[in-house]
């Protein structure tokens, strides 16, 4: 395999969550509790940041953003419930 396209400089594992809105990608970044937004060259044009902990899963769902947070204050289910 041979990599094509790179976004940012990112330790392996402080990724989470995407989403394409319009011609922008979303991606949660876990050691800054942000939300990283890039064009589709790979090119940084934004970050936010809010009152929210680590961005887990991202969705765009009729003209809006969804954010779903890591939360390591729940506990946790195994394979066995």
């Amino acid at each position: 395999l041979e990599t094509r396209l790179t976004f940012g400089n990112f330790q392996s594992g402080a990724l989470h969550g995407m989403a394409v809105v319009g011609k922008e990608l979303y991606v949660g970044h876990e050691p800054d509790c942000s939300i990283r937004v890039f064009s589709f060259t790979g090119e940084p044009l934004r970050q936010i940041t809010g009152a929210f902990r680590v961005p887990h899963v991202l969705r765009y769902f009729m003209r809006r953003l969804y954010l779903l947070e890591y939360n390591d204050e729940l506990p946790h289910l195994d394979e066995n419930g």
